[in-house]
């Protein structure tokens, strides 16, 4: 069977993006990413999984200088 994939894209009611998905032929979830915004539409926090495990974080803060300052945590793909 083919291994084609179904990638859907949720947006709340400001146009922001807070998910996609992608599910394979089967509809197994493969890769799913949540984004979280503050009031404003900066970004809060970007996460994203594949298989079910979460590889990806980066939480944001603001502050009365800089707009986000970033931090990423990545974790190594398991052999």
């Amino acid at each position: 069977m083919d291994s084609c994939c179904i990638d859907m894209q949720q947006f709340d009611d400001k146009g922001y993006m807070q998910s996609t998905q992608s599910k394979d032929s089967k509809g197994t979830v493969k890769n799913e990413t949540t984004v979280t915004h503050y009031e404003g539409g900066q970004v809060k926090e970007y996460a994203n999984s594949a298989g079910g495990k979460k590889r990806v974080c980066f939480p944001s803060r603001l502050t009365k200088t800089v707009n986000t300052v970033a931090q990423g945590i990545l974790t190594p793909p398991e052999n």
